[in-house]
């Protein structure tokens, strides 16, 4: 998932105002680096920076460049612009971006000094396709939900789905301007694949040539299509009990106590506290499991990796990025940035320990899984399984519409998401 860029940097970056965030450089001895917004604010970003051109003991200096996004950049650079050596690549990407990037396998094996196994293995597997190694993971981010615990108590904090509605219901009330829900269900849209994880759930079946949603609506007695039913019928319930009111998916409704639960990735409360100028009393869990025996509490896996563009020489970026693998290194890398760190030694460090966030990731980690691995599950999800459940939302809000109920969504996920994975086969 996309990191998020503070709002108080993004008028300094369209200025180009922030030191250091300039074009590619031209000598040998500079590394230029091209990253996806990232949520941290200018001193952190120049503190990684110094930290690198005082210790690399290669003489290099780096700079960096944030782009809207790094894949859509190296395509354009690849037609003749001026790439980066090195990029902090979308590993969820790699399925179908291969082309942009290096292949480090052959590098790997011959210095023999990075060991994938010493990482986290979700995150690899999306790195690992056609036969080839496309980066090196160095974070872990999850999406999980944020409890306001100004608004609720500690029994409140849902461990099942049955919690999470029962809190939902409890923790709803008042009407008009004086409105609290007890979770952002407008924010659902993008729940789904993370609720068939807590679900035990398969979304996408990939054992063919050309991927599917693996939702048999033909036959809605099949296991697949409960376990599918199951989840849209928690959200249905959930957006009825909130009712859905049109403004409560906003930022600014969380920060002013409008709304106590809302799922969004682990860096959240950064983005709160920039907006807020101070931070909220917020706890971070990972989602409902189905029941107290059934599923796991769990997350969607994030993150981001290393890799080396197509254009630019695979040695000089290898050589940055053994130097940036290195305990030390990678440790500050991800203390400062408040990440998890994805080599699985580190996950024992202080500053993990010591944070409520990355130890509740950390505890989340065995039940927590990628994306599905299928070229084009990306556009599946967000034009597709999107726009079905905001339409089931808007049904349940203003009662139009032809998406009504479970049957329907399901029905209409699964026939243009197939429709969809055959359209991006052919691309």
């Amino acid at each position: 998932m996309k990191k998020i860029l503070a709002v108080s940097m993004a008028a300094a970056l369209c200025a180009g105002a922030v030191a250091g965030f300039t074009g590619c450089g031209a000598n040998g001895n500079e590394i230029m680096v091209w990253c996806d917004a990232i949520a941290s604010d200018k001193d952190t970003l120049d503190e990684f920076v110094s930290y690198f051109n005082a210790n690399n003991g290669m003489g290099y200096t780096m700079k960096y460049k944030m782009q809207d996004s790094v894949t859509a950049s190296l395509a354009s650079a690849s037609m003749g612009g001026a790439a980066p050596d090195l990029v902090i690549w979308p590993r969820w990407e790699t399925i179908s971006k291969t082309n942009l990037v290096h292949d480090l396998s052959g590098k790997i094996e011959e210095d023999g000094t990075i060991d994938l196994a010493d990482y986290n293995e979700a995150a690899c597997r999306e790195l690992t396709v056609k036969n080839g190694v496309w980066g090196i993971p160095i974070d872990l981010d999850a999406w999980g939900l944020w409890c306001n615990m100004d608004l609720m108590s500690e029994d409140q904090i849902p461990a099942t789905w049955d919690e999470l509605k029962s809190s939902t219901r409890a923790l709803t009330s008042g009407s008009g301007n004086d409105t609290i829900v007890g979770l952002d269900a407008y924010n659902l849209r993008g729940q789904f694949y993370s609720f068939t994880l807590t679900n035990g759930a398969k979304l996408v079946d990939t054992s063919s040539a050309v991927p599917k949603i693996n939702i048999d609506v033909s036959d809605t007695n099949s296991e697949s299509y409960q376990k599918a039913a199951e989840i849209m019928d928690l959200f249905i319930d959930l957006m009825k009990t909130t009712g859905c009111p049109t403004d409560y998916h906003t930022d600014d409704k969380f920060i002013e106590g409008k709304v106590a639960m809302k799922f969004g990735p682990s860096n959240y409360n950064a983005t709160v506290e920039k907006l807020l100028g101070e931070e909220m009393n917020l706890r971070f869990v990972g989602y409902p499991a189905k029941s107290a025996t059934e599923g796991a509490v769990s997350g969607m896996l994030g993150g981001y990796s290393l890799a080396v563009p197509k254009t630019k020489s695979l040695d000089k970026g290898f050589d940055v990025i053994k130097w940036w693998l290195k305990d030390e290194n990678l440790q500050k890398y991800c203390e400062l940035y408040n990440l998890l760190p994805a080599k699985t030694v580190l996950q024992d460090a202080a500053f993990v320990s010591e944070n409520q966030i990355l130890t509740t990731m950390k505890s989340m980690l065995p039940s927590c899984d990628v994306r599905p691995i299928a070229k084009g599950y990306s556009n599946v999800e967000t034009t597709w399984i999107f726009s079905t459940i905001d339409s089931l939302r808007e049904y349940i809000r203003t009662n139009n519409g032809t998406i009504v109920d479970s049957l329907t969504a399901l029905t209409q996920i699964k026939q243009k998401g197939d429709s969809q994975f055959q359209l991006e086969a052919l691309l």
